[in-house]
């Protein structure tokens, strides 16, 4: 019942993955970011600009929420509103879109991986706005509670 146990508990940890015939299942984290997500005129949802950065291949067994949030660190993410994966089978981009929130659906983009023989998974950053403010600004700060959403206006005082 041990022996059971542990490997229960390893599999719930995100581990046990592995490919058929004992070998290693590697892929390849491929990462969208500085772009932003915008619905078109179409009403189309779309990831624009920015750019893409495709790590190393890594064991499908170790993939875990904070290396991912490692990988965004590296490439000078401190603070974004979410992580989201691409499913590549959906035909319209956003229903594709799933929520990175922890290691729960770490696993599932990695079962998802494996059981449609990708080997890469493709992760969006859905961005903070950064604007730099100009140096004579007023900032005004002000939340809505209904969305839990945060706006940031600033008033220029100073002359164009």
């Amino acid at each position: 019942m041990r022996v059971f146990g542990l490997l229960l508990s390893a599999w719930q940890k995100g581990f046990g993955f592995r490919a058929m015939g004992g070998m290693d299942a590697l892929v390849v984290p491929v990462i969208y970011h500085g772009g932003r997500l915008e619905r078109l005129a179409t009403g189309e949802l779309c990831y624009l600009g920015g750019e893409v950065k495709k790590h190393e291949a890594i064991d499908v067994d170790f993939v875990n929420k904070e290396d991912l949030l490692l990988q965004v660190r590296d490439l000078g993410y401190t603070e974004f509103k979410r992580l989201l994966w691409h499913d590549p089978t959906q035909i319209h981009f956003e229903d594709g879109l799933h929520l990175l929130a922890g290691n729960t659906d770490v696993n599932d983009m990695c079962v998802f991986t494996l059981n449609h023989n990708l080997k890469e998974f493709h992760i969006y950053i859905d961005h903070v706005v950064n604007v730099p403010l100009p140096a004579d600004a007023s900032v005004v700060i002000s939340s809505d509670f209904h969305s839990s959403r945060l706006f940031i206006m600033f008033i220029s005082v100073g002359g164009a």
